[in-house]
């Protein structure tokens, strides 16, 4: 009997996470369940009939959401001849120019000839007729229909055109591969064939005739009620103001013709910015018009507990296989676990596609390497997929101060923070003599009575001495009377320290010696995005090991701990600076100067005016979600790439 772990390493099974790519998902994991939104979409349609005009939908979603998938899963599902409804797929031309009613009828097309309508179409229409046996009988055929009008059903014998297109376009009829290459491989179709005009329509109001007409015509002859044109993923298209105006046409167009409202509803997906952004570019009439035609179906993300079960499945499916040949492991999960499949899956925003991707690629790499690896430790994943390692996203900031917390809880102390910041500074002591300054850090450091947490001395090349005291607290409660004192007391036995305050709640409020007060450097507590960054910082080590990290981008996250470098190596006495750039101030002025002339900015403009202006030692993502809290405290409105300042709504 083999082990699981043999069994997983072997590259001849097939990987337990399946391959990509993941564009029909529901084909290798089953349908994932959207009943909600089923149901909501289903409502529109159904509203449409019974009212006999069509509507917009947007079925609005980030990447990797399942929009796709579940469109499918719509037109396996419910259309003809499941339901009275024919729903046709295509997906958004990469150029807009294209996305015309001639690409429309084109793909309408393409959708009848492989539906069971053409076949349906096909028999009712030679009901009262000898079928064709060969090309012969196929040009005999349509000869004789235009002689005997009366033998078709009723209602359709105005539609020659159709009904010529469907006998022509079929086996026995001789034209029958020059219409599935054109349809299918979209092969160049000759002149000669007598249904080319048919087929090919490059007049716009020539192709909006003929979709009416086939429309009417499936009513007719097949009890075809409405039909619903899907037009998947509009984030394909640039965003910029000439493609907003030039979709807003192509809707409006749509929307003015009403034989074409009458029997057509338009589906278009893609993601909420998007729409967002194409919303906000029209004027307020302009939004009226397309809000009155117009329902939204929100796509949220795949909750996180279904992926989990998901993920689940897949394994349970694979260990199965060899039921009673091997004995699984007991983790549901094999390698993983449910906290880090949790954490992978909302790092990369519950991009359902992307996740799986990962996962198997996990997967290959331990057979890879031949060599079983358990990724049971979310630092394991942040080491093996973080791509700004100077940043921290929410669920990573969420997850830093979450774990900081945890660990000083279990210990019941700090300590272990003063150890790793002093031997991240000694570690940097070759970084700071290549710049004429040199430092050395200790960690619980004996100083007359007491002890500094971390002392940090520094020597400069013109043989200035001073030393740092950090002093830090990571505790709930306000740091005491007692505390505070000691620590001025060290400041009084020597006139070159400074004292530098890390803490998690605010200080005691004393009165302090107005010179005494010019060497705290810092007295104000960590904000939770600071508090975030001290925690990744002092894992540093452990995740990635110092000697594998950039020593500019170990700076960086110093700064961004809270930590104020340039501070410390400046401080007051050893400075002729009168005036220091505080990042809050200027992030408030910079988005006050640009709400004046204009409606939003982008983050990464304001990023850039703050480079400009000295500010060039933050990472985008600690600049970024630092403008959303400032933003949003002086009621603007920051979404993910944009400071909105005049509001409007949608």
């Amino acid at each position: 009997m083999k082990s699981w772990e043999e069994i997983l390493l072997d590259k001849n099974i097939p990987n337990p996470i399946p391959p990509p790519p993941y564009a029909d998902l529901d084909e290798k994991f089953g349908f994932i369940n959207r009943e909600k939104e089923e149901n909501e979409l289903l409502r529109f349609i159904n509203k449409a009939k019974v009212e006999n005009k069509g509507f917009l939908i947007f079925l609005l979603g980030n990447q990797g959401k399942g929009k796709t998938t579940f469109l499918r899963h719509i037109k396996e599902k419910h259309s003809y001849k499941k339901s009275d409804v024919l729903y046709v797929f295509m997906n958004f031309p990469q150029n807009l120019s294209e996305l015309n009613f001639s690409f429309i009828y084109k793909n309408f097309i393409k959708e009848f000839f492989f539906s069971d309508a053409i076949s349906d179409a096909y028999n009712k229409i030679l009901s009262n007729f000898e079928k064709p046996k060969n090309e012969e009988d196929v040009v005999r055929l349509t000869n004789d229909i235009k002689i005997n009008l009366e033998k078709l059903p009723q209602g359709i014998s105005n539609n020659l055109g159709i009904i010529k297109f469907i006998i022509l376009s079929l086996i026995p009829s001789p034209y029958f591969y020059d219409t599935y290459n054109y349809i299918y491989n979209d092969e160049e179709l000759s002149e000669d064939i007598p249904i080319y005009n048919f087929l090919i329509e490059t007049n716009e109001s020539i192709a909006i005739t003929k979709l009416v007409r086939f429309s009417k015509f499936l009513k007719n002859l097949l009890n075809i009620n409405h039909i619903v044109l899907i037009i998947d993923d509009f984030d394909i298209l640039d965003r910029d103001e000439k493609v907003f105006r030039s979709l807003y046409k192509t809707l409006m167009s749509f929307r003015n013709n009403q034989e074409l409202l009458n029997n057509f509803s338009l589906i278009f997906s893609g993601s909420l910015d998007f729409y967002s952004d194409f919303i906000q570019s029209l004027s307020q009439n302009e939004r009226g018009r397309i809000e009155n035609w117009m329902y939204k179906i929100f796509f949220e993300s795949f909750e996180t507990d279904d992926f989990i079960n998901l993920i689940k499945c897949a394994f349970s499916k694979f260990w199965n296989k060899f039921d009673g040949e091997i004995i699984p492991p007991e983790n549901n999960f094999t390698v993983f676990n449910k906290e880090t499949l949790s954490f992978i899956y909302e790092y990369e925003n519950k991009d359902l596609r992307d996740v799986l991707r990962k996962l198997y690629d996990l997967v290959e790499k331990i057979r890879e390497n031949g060599k079983i690896v358990f990724y049971q430790d979310i630092k394991s994943f942040i080491k093996d997929f973080k791509k700004d390692k100077i940043g921290l996203n929410t669920i990573e900031v969420k997850y830093f101060i979450n774990e900081l917390e945890k660990k000083v809880k279990l210990e019941k102390s700090s300590q272990f923070i003063n150890k790793e910041i002093a031997f991240i500074f000694n570690h940097l002591k070759n970084y700071f003599k290549s710049q004429k300054i040199f430092i050395e850090a200790n960690d619980e450091e004996k100083i007359s009575d007491g002890k500094a947490d971390v002392l940090l001395k520094i020597t400069k090349e013109d043989g200035k001495h001073y030393e740092v005291i950090f002093e830090i607290k990571i505790k709930e409660s306000q740091v005491n009377y007692s505390d505070i004192e000691s620590r001025i007391k060290m400041l009084k036995e020597s006139e070159n320290r400074y004292l530098y305050w890390i803490t998690k709640s605010p200080l005691d409020k004393i009165k302090i010696d107005s010179e005494i007060e010019k060497r705290i450097l810092r007295e104000r507590k960590l904000d939770d995005l600071e508090f975030a960054y001290l925690s990744y910082l002092i894992h540093i080590p452990e995740i990635y090991g110092l000697e594998n990290f950039d020593l500019d981008s170990l700076i960086t996250i110093i700064k961004q701990s809270g930590i104020d470098l340039d501070l410390i190596l400046n401080p007051p006495e050893f400075t002729l600076l009168t005036h220091r750039i505080d990042l809050n101030d200027e992030i408030r002025k910079i988005l006050f100067e640009l709400s004046e002339y204009q409606s939003y900015t982008k983050k990464e403009t304001l990023y850039k005016k703050l480079v400009e202006r000295g500010l060039k030692n933050y990472s985008k993502d600690f600049v970024f979600m630092k403008v959303d809290k400032i933003a949003e405290d002086i009621g603007f409105k920051p979404t993910k790439d944009t400071v909105r300042f005049k509001i409007k709504e949608i």
